[in-house]
């Protein structure tokens, strides 16, 4: 049987929180958006976030 290492392909993050000053998410929130393959996102998150995004990241509205 596989490790979930061995299984790991990529990363998925869920961004929500609020509608408020991206400037108060945390360094390690921050990292996590800019490294993801994936983005859930709903209504709530701070959509000024999304701009840390890699270009080849895919977004994700689950509103």
């Amino acid at each position: 049987m596989s490790t979930w290492e061995e299984l790991r392909h990529g990363t998925v993050v869920l961004v929500g929180g609020g509608p408020g000053d991206p400037g108060l998410m945390t360094v390690a929130g921050r990292a996590a958006v800019e490294q993801a393959d994936v983005l859930l996102v709903d209504h709530l998150a701070p959509q000024a976030a999304l701009a840390w995004a890699r270009p080849e990241a895919l977004v994700l509205d689950v509103a």
